[in-house]
């Protein structure tokens, strides 16, 4: 049977649903070298950002820190830190989440979360499509997905799937067009590299390994990007256990030391 769309006249099928606006070059001059960080050389407007560990390596406790770094503005690992707001969408219940407020003090913070309560078995485009709406209106600068191979609901045989992988992207390149930066959290296989398709390194705009010895505080970021005037390299970090509150301490000379209120 014929496609409905060849029925319609050429000029019709030509046509696109929506308007299209060329940008010309020249505007680019108006924008700065380097990007609008939020969190610099690792997460900016307009951005996608992926981070990679091994399970239970670390990676959401950084985030927890970093909730906390965008509440008070002060510098992460030596790097600055614009004050802003997140949401969080986890695959993690709301006794994790709390436990790890509690350890970085957020119970106060402007930043927001959807737990696995909404965020776990919801269709994936949807899911994403509706947090970008929120996190807008809400005006929130940072959309984090932890994990992103746990809510984009992907098995084994389609982590190693290109095509899989790309559509599962694309939502969040649409949220990071829109103005967002956007963060996912993603696994590392036993070669210390992003498990799955080499999918995610093309289409991800920034790509950094979280690298902890087994029950070792001290853990390294060793990051790469597609743009030449971004930051890239090696940070070595080390997180402290204090009684009164956890915070991290930058181990790279020159790097500042960032901790919890109070400390």
């Amino acid at each position: 049977m014929s496609s409905p769309s060849l029925w319609l006249p050429r000029d019709e099928r030509a046509r696109p649903s929506f308007a299209l606006e060329p940008k010309s070059f020249a505007n680019l001059t108006a924008l700065p070298q380097e990007p609008n960080w939020l969190w610099q050389g690792f997460l900016a407007p307009g951005m996608l950002t992926m981070l990679a560990g091994h399970p239970f390596a670390g990676k959401s406790l950084l985030v927890s820190g970093l909730l906390q770094a965008f509440e008070t503005g002060e510098p992460l690992l030596g790097r600055k830190i614009k004050p802003a707001s997140v949401l969080l969408i986890t695959e993690e219940d709301q006794a994790v989440l709390r436990e790890r407020a509690g350890r970085f003090d957020l119970f106060g913070i402007r930043s927001e979360y959807l737990d696995r309560s909404v965020s776990v078995g919801h269709e994936w485009s949807a899911l994403i499509a509706g947090a970008t709406k929120q996190a807008l209106t809400k005006k929130h600068q940072l959309l984090i997905i932890d994990t992103f191979t746990g809510l984009a609901g992907l098995g084994d045989e389609q982590e190693n799937d290109a095509g899989a992988i790309t559509s599962r992207l694309q939502p969040l390149q649409v949220a990071a067009g829109m103005g967002l930066a956007v963060l996912i959290l993603h696994h590392m296989n036993n070669a210390n590299q992003p498990r799955g398709s080499k999918a995610f390194r093309g289409v991800v705009d920034i790509s950094t390994r979280f690298l902890r010895k087994q029950r070792s505080r001290i853990f390294r970021l060793e990051t790469e990007t597609r743009s030449t005037t971004s930051i890239a390299g090696s940070l070595r970090a080390e997180l402290i256990q204090a009684p009164d509150g956890w915070f991290y301490r930058a181990l790279d000379r020159g790097s500042n030391t960032t901790k919890a209120p109070g400390q």
